[in-house]
């Protein structure tokens, strides 16, 4: 028990290292397009979940009211807030795209996958007995749907723009 613990809170140190580092770039629009990071995935739960639980049968949804109201068009997209995810405002002010969207998502594009999406589930844990008593998305299932979004790419030729992914970020 303590094992896990130890490792949710280098985890959580981690992430809160990357929150950080990502809030200081507060950057104009020239500044923003010449960084090299062109895509962002996001693996995790309901702080990088932007919709991925609501085609599951599950308790941990966030496509209802109150959530969204201040995001846009005030619709309810899955986000567990009103506004924008943590890793929206990274893809918005580094200049890639306004939001990340949720891989799950049937209105995902081949843009989307090459701009980034998110994997997170709300209500995911490291320890997949929890997520399986949550009807949630596993940790080990997101990473699966990364190596098919991986595979995706390769087939719609999309390889070729993966020479331009110099750097990654990948918060978790």
């Amino acid at each position: 028990m303590e094992k896990g613990r130890a490792i949710m809170f280098y985890f959580f140190l981690i992430f809160t290292l990357l929150v950080s580092s990502f809030s200081l770039l507060v950057v104009s629009e020239q500044e923003a397009n010449n960084h090299k990071i062109t895509v962002v995935f996001a693996f995790g739960d309901s702080t990088l979940d932007p919709g991925n639980n609501d085609g599951l049968t599950t308790l941990m949804h966030g496509d209802h009211l109150p959530y969204g109201h201040d995001f846009q068009g005030g619709i309810p997209t899955g986000r567990f807030t009103n506004g924008k995810l943590v890793t929206d405002m990274i893809v918005s002010s580094l200049g890639i795209k306004d939001s990340v969207p949720a891989y799950l998502d049937p209105k995902i594009t081949n843009h989307d996958l090459l701009t980034g999406v998110s994997f997170a589930s709300a209500g995911s844990r490291l320890d997949d007995m929890m997520a399986d008593i949550s009807s949630v998305i596993k940790m080990s299932t997101q990473l699966v749907h990364f190596q098919e979004c991986s595979v995706h790419r390769q087939r719609t030729h999309m390889h070729k723009f993966s020479n331009q992914m110099t750097n990654v970020v990948v918060p978790f």
